[in-house]
């Protein structure tokens, strides 16, 4: 997976497509004899020319090394072990789908948005049935962002508070990105965390 930053002109599909056709010109036949099918596609949107990008590492390596003809402006490799939020990921959903079927979930108390298509779930029922789709999906974090503060004519120009708690400010950031407007009324709170804050019995 990486972050890519890309110029308003940048063709994001077209560079995934070439990255794919490279893996497979390169990919090793399976044991049967077939070839295996690359596959590279976005799988985050955080803001207007700003994506997550993941695939197969040879589809993801050819991105890195051709990114200026590509018209990315800067490839970051993330330090993760598996293409989150894609079709690569199958193999999990029918797991965390049993899980969480075993979970308790109460009913949401405040609006709660999902990642898959960036509306709010209506009740547990279909969170439970929505969010193992997130494993293998896109998440629309820009799209969620202009979901959740959509205006209407008699709202402006008022925007609720918006707090970021935790470390850092990388969500404010984005939204300033998103909406300028928003980000206006955004606030990063700082928390200081250790493991013994958060789990009294864990000494060292």
């Amino acid at each position: 997976m990486v972050t890519v930053l890309c110029r308003a002109d940048t063709n994001i599909a077209e560079a995934c497509r070439k990255a794919r056709e490279h893996c497979a010109s390169v990919a090793p036949r399976s044991q049967s004899g077939q070839e295996t099918s690359p596959y590279c596609a976005v799988s985050n949107y955080l803001f207007p020319q700003g994506r997550i990008i993941a695939g197969h590492v040879e589809a993801i390596k050819y991105l890195e090394d051709n990114s200026i003809e590509l018209g990315l402006k800067k490839v970051r490799r993330l330090p993760v072990s598996g293409a989150f939020h894609t079709p690569l990921m199958e193999p999990a959903v029918e797991v965390f789908r049993e899980a969480l079927k075993r979970a308790k979930l109460g009913e949401p108390q405040i609006a709660v948005h999902s990642n898959v298509n960036g509306k709010r779930y209506r009740d547990s029922r279909h969170v439970i049935k929505q969010l193992p789709n997130q494993i293998v999906a896109p998440v629309k974090w820009e799209q969620t962002m202009h979901i959740m503060y959509e205006r209407s004519k008699e709202d402006e120009p008022k925007f609720p508070n918006t707090y970021e708690c935790g470390p850092g400010n990388s969500l404010a950031t984005m939204l300033k990105m998103v909406n300028a407007k928003a980000w206006q009324s955004c606030k990063s709170v700082m928390v200081q965390f250790t493991l013994q804050s958060t789990c009294p019995l864990y000494s060292v």
